[in-house]
């Protein structure tokens, strides 16, 4: 199997400019990144970021992506009464996400399986995440476990779970817990997942297979 990739010196450069925070003044910032369809399971993170406030953690959450979900999104917002927590930013540039990137303290993506049975495969979103140094949040579904190693070098939650989703997500107002996955998820991304090698993996196979046909 030749996994796609990501380009792991851009991201992690990226990566590289995130400050240095403890986040207890300032809150946690949360980042997600993908279309805004029902398979991304934004309104599982939505809720998520109900349960944190309630609980009393300070946070921002952006929501980087446009879709058709969004006026839904924006009522559940609303009745939750997450204005000051939730941000939906839209669609936006490669560039603007590498700039998120650099400013977010926690990557989540809660992906689900749709009622229309749409799912994951495994998300470029979170090797991107991952390769800019960011301690990662994900769904246990699909393609996802081959990317991350829960503990190792992410945290794994049951889909569609808002309460593990926070839990998750609240172990990481820890620095050092994020130093450390944040870390793990880069070497990780690295080894597995870099563009340039893995297309050159194919390249090889195709060599290999075109050899054999000759």
């Amino acid at each position: 199997m030749v996994h796609c990739g990501v380009e792991c010196d851009v991201l992690g450069a990226a990566g590289a400019r995130r400050p240095e925070r403890e986040t207890a003044a300032a809150g946690l910032r949360l980042l997600s990144v993908g279309s805004l369809q029902a398979y991304k399971g934004h309104r599982v993170l939505v809720q998520a970021c109900a349960q944190l406030r309630d609980r009393g953690v300070r946070l921002h959450c952006r929501i980087l992506g446009g879709g058709g979900l969004a006026p839904a999104l924006r009522r559940q917002i609303a009745a939750l009464g997450l204005h000051a927590q939730v941000e939906l930013a839209g669609a936006v540039t490669e560039s603007e996400v590498a700039a998120a990137l650099a400013q977010a303290d926690v990557f989540v993506l809660p992906s689900i399986v749709a009622p229309s049975g749409q799912m994951e495969g495994i998300p470029v979103a979170l090797m991107e995440a991952m390769a800019a140094g960011l301690p990662v949040v994900a769904s246990r579904l699909s393609g996802i476990p081959e990317l991350i190693r829960d503990g190792c070098d992410g945290l794994l939650v049951p889909p569609g779970d808002a309460e593990a989703l926070a839990q998750a997500v609240l172990g990481l107002a820890d620095a050092g817990e994020r130093r450390r996955l944040g870390a793990a998820a880069q070497q990780r991304v690295r080894a597995e997942f870099e563009l340039t090698a893995n297309v050159g993996q194919l390249a090889r196979l195709w060599q290999a297979a075109g050899e054999a046909a000759a």
